[in-house]
């Protein structure tokens, strides 16, 4: 939970850190692996999806990649 809180407060900042959201992303997906589908499925939002920086987004294509290699 704390990762989650953690990812959520950092999402909601004004000024937010990629390196940071992507690496809290891999945190939890790393903690939870059932979480990725959830994960981005939320960064397909367009709420989400405008906040994801690249190297947000390489986290979540290289998720993607692995999810549809299994």
């Amino acid at each position: 939970m704390a990762t989650i809180k953690e990812l959520k407060k950092e999402t909601t900042k004004r000024e937010r850190d990629d390196g940071v959201v992507a690496r809290l992303i891999e945190g939890l997906v790393s903690l939870v692996p059932e979480a990725a589908n959830a994960v981005l499925r939320a960064f397909g939002t367009p709420a989400l999806g405008e906040i994801a920086g690249p190297i947000t987004k390489w986290i979540l294509d290289k998720m993607k990649d692995k999810l549809e290699g299994e």
